[in-house]
Order: structure tokens, then sequence, then C-alpha cells
């Protein structure tokens, strides 16, 4: 991962390092490095490409350290002309916090072919469960005709594809169930508490540097300060809207 920020006559870029065992560990890999560049395309790397800023360690119970280590370093800059550094701390392999097991973050899929002589009125009520629930149709489509011109029965297919609280799709299938005959039913999950925990920590990371640009942004005192903040402040917020 690595964040580029640009200043006149001078370009900063601060990326973290992959693993190389028995060469570079995480723990050295996982900290902030730096390089410079005139031209924004030939950067050099400072330090000799090792980490200078690291991540700060926690103390466990049996007063022993538990290491942690960074990633998506993103560079800002400060009034005084200086730059700030925002990185998410995660643990020293690089994953974040093993989320608890009653706080994982499942999608539950859920799939019913359904029979009923009562088609409208099947629809109508199936749009009210939903509505009832907290949810909301996010598709739904219907063909056929009730009757032909000579008044014989033809078949009608509706297909509604919707979206309720997880809490809430079993007590929403049970009265479907109860309203048409169904002709098969299957269900599936997704797991995406990894991806979910990630995103959090990374909209945490945005929002703290977007109270930090906003803090500086009332400090500036130059024309060209208050425009590389701003400037700094608009993707800042295009991010954190990319993940809400």
């Amino acid at each position: 991962m690595e964040e580029i920020y640009q200043r006149p006559h001078c370009f900063l870029m601060a990326y973290t390092r992959t693993p190389e065992p028995g060469v570079y560990p995480s723990g050295l890999a996982g900290s902030v490095h730096f390089a410079v560049s005139r031209d924004g395309k030939s950067f050099e790397a400072l330090h000799r490409n090792y980490g200078i800023l690291f991540a700060q360690a926690d103390v466990t119970k049996e007063n022993t350290l538990n290491t942690k280590s960074l990633k998506n370093p993103c560079v800002f800059p400060l009034a005084d002309g200086g730059w700030g550094i925002a990185a998410i701390r995660v643990m020293e392999e690089g994953e974040t916090a093993p989320a608890i097991p009653d706080e994982r973050k499942i999608i539950r899929h859920a799939s019913m072919d359904l029979e009923t002589r009562e088609f409208d009125e099947a629809v109508r009520q199936i749009e009210e469960l939903v509505a009832e629930a907290g949810g909301y149709i996010e598709s739904s489509s219907q063909e056929g005709y009730s009757l032909e011109y000579q008044g014989n029965y033809r078949e009608r297919y509706a297909s509604i594809q919707a979206r309720v609280p997880s809490a809430e799709l079993d007590g929403v299938m049970a009265s479907v169930g109860g309203l048409c005959n169904v002709l098969s039913q299957s269900e599936s999950m997704d797991d995406i508490t990894d991806s979910y925990y990630d995103s959090q920590a990374r909209l945490d990371s945005l929002e703290i540097q977007e109270e930090r640009l906003l803090e500086l942004l009332a400090q500036a005192t130059s024309l060209e300060d208050m425009i590389t903040l701003e400037s700094a402040l608009s993707d800042v917020r295009y991010q954190i809207e990319s993940l809400t």
C-alpha cells in the first residue's frame, strides 16, 4: 500500500513493504517507509528503504508486548510546511484483530419457488411483509396473463428480489410460505467479517484524517495552504463516501 503527496517541487511517498522471510520480517515490513521524488515518477527511498515509523505495541496482562504493524499509510500536509501521516494499526502479520464470534458479519441469501391461485393478492402481501420487516423490494418483474381472449387460464410469473434485516429473514420466509405453496426453498450465507472490519478500520482512519485536516484548515493563513488542504480534504471525503 502506498500514498503519494505532492508539494511544489517535491513528491513524498509513504508505503509499507512485503515481508521477506529471513530477510525482512513482517514487524519491519509493516512499518511506514518513505521515498521522495522531484518528478513524481522516479522515487528514492529514504533510510536505505528501512521503516521509519512503527506501530505502538500493546502490553498484555502477562506484561509482554503484543507487537503491531501498520497499513494503508496516508500522507497529508501540515500548516507549518511539514507532513502528517495517518495509518491503520493492525496485528504484526498484517491482519486486523479477529472478530468476536458473535460479532461476525453474515449475509444470508434465501430463494423460494412458489405457486398460488391468487397471484395479485400474493404479490401484494409479499411486498407488505417485506416492508413490515424493515426491508425493501430491490427488483421485481411479472409476465404472463391471467386469461387469454377465449377465456382460458394462462400461467403468470413474478420474480421478486427483496432485502430484509437478517434477524427478520426467517419470519418473512415463514409468512410467505403461509401465503403460497412452496415448491422449493434454499439458503446460503456469505461471511463478510474480514472485509467489513477492514473497511471499518479504513473508515476510522479516514475520519481521523478528515478531523485533522479540518483543524489545519482552520489554522491556515495562506491561500496556498488553504487550497492544498481543501484538495486533501476533498480526497479524504471522497474515500469516506465510497465506504459508507
